[in-house]
């Protein structure tokens, strides 16, 4: 089992989360759970290659900041579009941040990676305004996973073991005083068991989940999906939780 270098995968990154991010869909969900507020600023806590940094002006936020560990990842961000002005390398736990800056914050595949959850939700709360502003965490909760592609590996479970569950997640925002304000979810297209199995391949060593399995389990897991071949397979579902000061 391996853990991801983002220094070394950034490229690998996004043009595999690219494609399954699905961020335009996520827009009408999120949207009705941000403050009425001008100008809205929203921070990209863990935002990587900036998928969601890009798009959440749509979304309504006037500026973004796209914040990142790994300086590989904000590099990559910043030759595919990224406004130079919005990146900032640092940690989740300790944000650069002043004092009610920002109106909203997005965490996105980003809350399992955290080694003081508890450290960053407080540093979250003194950063946002304050009454009517909201965190979204973006992600798989073991307790609420549906199966999809991911069935066909032997030890996936186990390796659902490295995310949050729901409720946990729950009460550490409810210990640094959030109210959970809702879930939302897009499921995932299928796609032919092949078009997974290049996927799987591609991103063995740049997602969190298949880095869980041994080699042998990604191994067994790509013998199913070529098995499957051209035949429809149902993706995984994300969801969003929201959570409100």
């Amino acid at each position: 089992m391996t853990r991801v270098d983002y220094e070394q995968v950034a490229s690998t990154y996004q043009s595999g989360r690219s494609a399954v991010a699905h961020e335009d869909a996520w827009g009408p969900l999120v949207s009705p759970y941000l403050p009425d507020r001008s100008p809205l600023h929203v921070l990209d806590l863990g935002a990587g290659t900036g998928i969601f940094s890009r798009v959440w002006p749509h979304w309504g936020a006037d500026h973004v900041i796209a914040l990142d560990p790994s300086p590989a990842m904000l590099q990559e961000a910043q030759r595919i579009g990224l406004d130079p002005g919005w990146p900032v390398n640092a940690r989740g736990e300790w944000l650069p941040l002043r004092d009610a800056s920002v109106d909203a914050a997005w965490i996105s595949t980003v809350f399992h990676h955290l080694t003081e959850p508890e450290r960053c939700i407080l540093d979250l709360a003194r950063v946002l305004r304050g009454p009517g502003s909201v965190v979204l965490v973006r992600g798989m909760f073991p307790e609420r996973w549906n199966g999809g592609w991911h069935h066909v590996f032997p030890g996936i479970e186990r390796a659902f073991g490295r995310f949050p569950r729901l409720d946990a997640q729950t009460e550490l925002f409810a210990a640094g005083g959030f109210s959970f304000l809702g879930i939302e979810h897009v499921p995932e297209a299928t796609a032919p068991g092949a078009t997974v199995a290049d996927w799987v391949r591609k991103m063995r060593h740049a997602d969190t989940l298949l880095g869980g399995l041994t080699d042998d389990e990604i191994a067994a897991g790509l013998a199913r999906l070529d098995e499957i071949g051209d035949s429809e397979i149902a993706g995984p579902t994300l969801e969003t939780a929201v959570y409100g000061l």
